[in-house]
């Protein structure tokens, strides 16, 4: 389950990096269980390990799911999240055609 977990934390970068909106996907979720379902096993306590590692399986189906069919950012989305770049790029022009004149 570790590893399913790294594994999707890789993938959810990736999409970001190209660009998806994973914005709404967390898998804090994922990594709470898994220290349980470890800290279970620490302590012997095999039923609270189970638990955990059910519930940890079923939040990796589910995150998986999401990231799977995560959609592409629209251009508009892209502009709106970069709004303030684009807006001191462009005073900066303006203000140097300013100083120009």
């Amino acid at each position: 389950m570790k590893e399913n977990y790294d594994l999707l934390e890789q993938q959810i970068n990736q999409k970001k990096d190209d660009d998806y909106d994973v914005s709404q996907i967390s898998i804090a979720d994922l990594k709470k269980y898994i220290r349980n379902a470890q800290s279970g096993i620490l302590v012997k306590d095999i039923q609270e390990a189970e638990l955990n590692l059910n519930l940890a399986n079923e939040e990796y189906n589910d995150v998986k799911k999401m990231v799977d069919n995560a959609k592409k950012k629209s251009i508009t989305t892209i502009i709106k999240e970069n709004a303030l770049i684009f807006s001191a790029i462009i005073g900066s022009i303006i203000a140097f055609f300013t100083l120009y004149e």
